[in-house]
């Protein structure tokens, strides 16, 4: 089940980059090299290792948010704060 949790979730981010670097679409003047990986309820950040590895080798900084799962404030507060120590654009 983990693995298919894995496969789904590098492909639903590996289709979100396709959309963003479609031909076609104007470059922005500061690409975007921030990406930071949220993971839902009932899961941890070990699930987009493999993405997080990719992505780290295609040359994007990765972050990927710990959210504590106490609440879905403590949760927002967590995504802030992992958003706030990036220096530029980010892709979330």
């Amino acid at each position: 089940m983990k693995k298919i949790i894995l496969l789904f979730s590098v492909i639903v981010c590996c289709s979100t980059l396709i959309v963003f670097c479609s031909p076609g679409m104007p470059v922005p003047k500061d690409p975007v090299k921030n990406i930071v990986l949220v993971h839902g309820a009932f899961a941890d950040g070990s699930g987009f290792q493999a993405l997080y590895e990719l992505l780290k080798k295609k040359g994007f900084h990765v972050s990927v948010v710990g959210n504590p799962n106490t609440g879905f404030k403590d949760d927002v507060d967590a995504v802030h704060r992992v958003i706030a120590r990036q220096d530029g654009p980010v892709l979330l």
